[in-house]
């Protein structure tokens, strides 16, 4: 984040983000849950009960088998040399082309529209705080119209460009927010941290359904726990932990999906009017958070001159059931656990249907989530991942997703 404070505030991860770097994919975990998929009902809601291993259901596609396609990769003379020497945030288009968003370090546009085959075409968004003019990006999702959102959550601003990177409209909706994506049905699904009492250890964060008017229609969850880090000052005791929470929301397929880490691994699954459609849950094995993540934490804070507020920062035993996760259009899910993978620097993903059963298990690199939010993105039959090389450089990775 472009200054020390507002990024201070706004990481909830409460840690620095560590990367994965590239590594070979597999599909992961042979055996398999025999017999019919176990299903209950709460309060009128189907809750899909998912085990350690995978459900074998006869006739439905289980597992992606992933092919390389092509990678645009900073490390390139012409790819840098066109302006993308770096990848913050990207989103993918009906037609393929990809919209890469870059840090906010030095002038110039921050948004860099390439082909599908990964050629650089165009680029908009510049810096500034004129109008269309970007000062603290923080956001980049495209819609079902194809137009490019860019958000300044600091500004609580948004700005709208078409593929050409025209610029649209722009606005401050009443409230703030901390992401804003529109819908396919035309409303918003809005995640805003509520700052009502500043002065409060922690502060809630909520997820909602606005109109085309801003204005909220429903909620559907609620965070209650995200330490408030600007009066750390004055919290006597340890209250920030450094393996963060997570509190997001992805629609896809005519579907809202959200996870909460206070509910354990658990998605729930809403329609676009924020109606409660069904919950998937799943077993899992406890990663324990390592002595070394610990330190080099820690470190880091006490590095920067900072280690009154590396005081405040406690640990527990192991990690969140999952990081992030992204769907497709189908309604697949792939969720991101804190469990390695086959190879350095891989993670295992669990690939649930689109009736939120438990198939199977994959094995791949991407770079650590950001605010809970993974640097992936499903396309079609195409998966985007945004992965670390050994140097440092960032690669997005494009792959052909084969379902078996």
């Amino acid at each position: 984040m472009p200054s020390k404070n507002r990024s201070f505030f706004k990481n909830r991860r409460g840690a620095p983000v560590f990367t994965a770097g590239c590594a070979c994919l597999f599909l992961a975990g042979c055996g398999h849950q025999p017999g019919g998929v176990e299903k209950i009902t709460e309060n009128g809601v189907e809750v899909v009960l998912n085990h350690l291993e995978p459900y074998r259901v006869p006739g439905r596609f289980s597992s992606p088998t992933l092919q390389e396609i092509m990678a645009v990769d900073t490390e390139n003379d012409s790819v840098a040399k066109a302006g993308v020497t770096d990848i913050y945030l990207f989103d993918v288009d009906s037609q393929g082309n990809i919209y890469i968003m870059v840090p906010p370090t030095h002038p110039g546009n921050f948004v860099f529209k390439l082909s599908p085959e990964g050629k650089p075409l165009l680029s908009f968004g510049p810096m500034g705080q004129g109008p269309f003019e970007l000062e603290y990006p923080s956001g980049l999702h495209i819609d079902a119209m194809d137009r490019v959102w860019t958000l300044e959550s600091p500004k609580k601003k948004y700005h709208i460009y078409d593929t050409s990177g025209k610029p649209l409209a722009e606005g401050i909706p009443e409230g703030g927010f901390e992401d804003l994506v529109q819908l396919e049905n035309g409303t918003f699904l809005v995640s805003r941290m509520e700052k009502s009492d500043l002065k409060e250890k922690f502060l809630a964060i909520a997820i909602c359904i606005h109109g085309q008017d801003f204005r909220i229609r429903r909620e559907i969850d609620r965070f209650t726990k995200a330490p408030n880090r600007a009066i750390f000052e004055q919290v006597a005791e340890k209250y920030v932990c450094g393996t963060n929470f997570v509190f997001l929301a992805k629609p896809a397929a005519g579907r809202i999906f959200v996870g909460n880490s206070d509910r354990g691994y658990e998605i729930l699954v809403f329609d676009l009017e924020g109606k409660l459609l069904r919950k998937i849950r799943k077993q899992y094995s406890p990663v324990p958070v390592s002595e070394d993540y610990r330190k080099k934490t820690l470190e880091v804070y006490k590095k920067n001159g900072m280690p009154e507020y590396a005081a405040k920062i406690f640990f527990p035993e192991n990690w969140h059931p999952f990081q992030s996760f992204l769907a497709d259009d189908e309604g697949r899910l792939l969720v991101m656990t804190y469990e390695s993978g086959g190879s350095p620097g891989e993670f295992i993903f669990d690939v649930f249907d689109q009736d939120g059963v438990f198939k199977s298990r994959l094995s791949l690199s991407v770079v650590a989530p950001t605010y809970d939010n993974i640097s992936a993105r499903i396309r079609g039959n195409r998966l985007y991942v945004v992965q670390e090389k050994p140097g440092g450089f960032k690669r997005l990775t494009v792959y052909q997703m084969i379902w078996r």
